[in-house]
């Protein structure tokens, strides 16, 4: 069956990927530029939170699924793959000159974590969660001002993707 969506793809998609970094990076948004294509079916955003800058792309036109979030810090990137549910974080080590047998080399190690990460369906997850806490009258684990800074940031997002400022045309 073909899903049908009226939405763009950052309401759709990528205000998901907006809602992972609020919840892994603290501090203010700053900044932000957004290019959008295709009546909105492409989207690339990029800014920072505290500093950390953050690019993420949604789009329904490619032809293989691809959902993927990469963080880049000063210390270790994030790559998430969301449709494999892995995480994995690459961290280098400092360059150095190891002696071995009177040899002298030169070593540059790159390590890559894989956390274990719960796998199961996101949005069946999302909603058991809620759920739960409506009926223990606890604390849903994503508030409503959480949901309204998402839904703002995306907002912004959106608004500078379908209606970027003018710019000389390239021919």
């Amino acid at each position: 069956p073909v899903r049908m969506c009226t939405d763009t793809v950052v309401a759709d998609r990528m205000i998901h990927d907006v809602e992972v970094v609020r919840s892994l990076l603290e501090g203010p948004v700053d900044g932000g530029r957004a290019v959008g294509h295709a009546n909105g079916d492409h989207a690339t955003a990029v800014y920072a939170v505290g500093g950390t800058p953050v690019t993420l792309t949604a789009s329904r036109l490619a032809q293989q699924k691809i959902r993927d979030l990469l963080i880049f810090t000063d210390g270790p990137q994030l790559h998430v793959d969301y449709l494999q549910q892995t995480v994995e974080i690459h961290r280098q080590s400092l360059p150095e000159y190891v002696e071995k047998d009177g040899d002298v080399r030169y070593r540059h190690e790159s390590v890559v974590e894989h956390p274990m990460v719960q796998n199961g369906e996101p949005l069946k997850n999302e909603l058991e969660a809620f759920t739960t806490a409506a009926r223990n009258d606890e604390d849903p684990l994503v508030t409503a001002e959480d949901a309204l800074r998402v839904l703002e940031v995306a907002g912004q997002i959106e608004s500078l993707a379908l209606d970027p400022p003018s710019e000389p045309k390239v021919s």
